[in-house]
């Protein structure tokens, strides 16, 4: 069902706005979550991880598995400083796409929470108008798993090839991983530097039937485990922000299981509580480079803390009002509305199936409509503007 996220501004009534810790304040691990990593081999042995890897063993692994690996789960044990996002979580890996295509049988053997995808699941890295960058081709296969099991939360990359030119789009655009990295379900995640500006070679969207891609972006130049076991290396490029991401949803689940009596959240709740919860880095608004902007998972999480959400589910045609009050001298309210959608067509030219909308009417009788991009060519980097949304399942 639809999914109502209010988020208050986290700079409104507070002190001095400092850092926190990647668990928000919490004291949270990861403890108890289990996290499937889909990836292009096996991590290998490491004393950050081994001890909660769930599977056999493999001696030598690859670097690239062994470091997202570290950044969802890594114990720091080498080195406290290296520590991993869910320092406590069991992890499951597998070979490419095997994790998320087993959603089901994972979840119902280790209750597997969260899958990391750094991946390109299924498409051509390629400007090809069928196959390639943005497409939806294969993409209803992933939205279904979404559906048919909506406590299991999908992160995965928008790829590295920001760097490309698609005609008719401006460099950067239209370059994110198609099929099921720009599925509507997934989380798909782009990549910042440390200046906290979207990277060049970040995939953009929007996608061929000019949905919002990526929906959020992290850190990904990180200095995590390697598959000998050994220590540390770093490495860039949304392979290592789409884990930052997969890690922080690990953590909205420890934290709703401790709220709601061990219950798991659904995964369209946790996907709205990462992108309202998000730090608008870049062109006010959602944009076609960092979605709804960077994760910050102390804000997401304080809007689980305040109950600053509600879910629900409605009927074709029908209209339902809400009613919430907003505290004196707020300066900023955020409101989302997600949904998990189901299938569309994987080759048709608008892949909404389920269109809802969303309205906010103020004390005042104003109404504020979404915030709306338009994926023409010619006006991909404007601003979002207020308007009706007919493509996309966040609003």
């Amino acid at each position: 069902g639809p999914l109502l996220n209010l988020n208050g501004s986290t700079l409104a009534g507070m002190g001095p706005v400092r850092a926190l810790p990647s668990n928000g304040g919490y004291g949270l691990t990861g403890k108890g979550v289990t996290v499937g990593i889909g990836d292009g081999g096996m991590p290998g042995i490491h004393p950050d991880f081994h001890d909660r890897l769930l599977g056999p063993l493999v001696q030598f692994g690859i670097d690239h598995s062994a470091h997202v690996t570290g950044t969802v789960a890594g114990a720091g044990i080498l080195a406290p400083k290296h520590k991993g996002m869910a320092p406590e979580a069991k992890v499951l890996n597998g070979i490419y796409n095997s994790i998320i295509l087993n959603t089901n049988q994972l979840r119902d053997k280790y209750k597997m929470a969260v899958t990391n995808n750094s991946i390109s699941l299924t498409t051509i890295p390629e400007c090809n108008q069928l196959y390639g960058f943005g497409t939806y081709y294969i993409g209803s296969f992933y939205d279904m798993i979404s559906v048919e099991n909506k406590y299991v939360t999908h992160v995965t990359a928008a790829g590295n090839s920001g760097d490309e030119t698609c005609g008719p789009y401006p460099m950067r655009y239209n370059t994110v991983f198609g099929g099921g990295n720009s599925a509507k379900n997934l989380i798909t995640t782009g990549r910042t530097d440390y200046n906290q500006v979207p990277s060049g070679s970040s995939g953009s969207g929007p996608t061929l039937d000019g949905r919002l891609k990526p929906d959020i972006t992290a850190l990904g130049m990180i200095v995590s485990t390697n598959n000998y076991g050994t220590g540390y290396f770093d490495a860039y490029g949304t392979s290592m922000s789409t884990p930052v991401v997969a890690g922080a949803a690990t953590l909205l689940y420890e934290r709703y299981r401790q709220l709601y009596n061990s219950q798991d959240p659904s995964s369209a709740l946790v996907k709205a509580l990462l992108l309202n919860g998000a730090r608008d880095i870049f062109t006010p608004g959602p944009d076609f480079r960092t979605g709804f902007g960077t994760v910050m998972v102390n804000r997401s999480l304080r809007i689980l803390d305040n109950n600053q959400f509600l879910e629900d589910s409605i009927s074709h045609s029908a209209a339902k009002d809400y009613s919430f009050n907003v505290p004196p001298g707020q300066n900023e309210l955020k409101v989302m509305l997600y949904w998990n959608d189901v299938p569309g067509d994987h080759l048709a030219i608008k892949t909404l199936v389920n269109d809802l909308d969303l309205e906010v009417i103020g004390p005042d009788g104003k109404t504020s409509l979404p915030l709306v991009l338009d994926p023409s060519p010619a006006n991909v980097m404007l601003p979002a503007k207020e308007g009706i949304d007919r493509t996309n399942n966040t609003e």
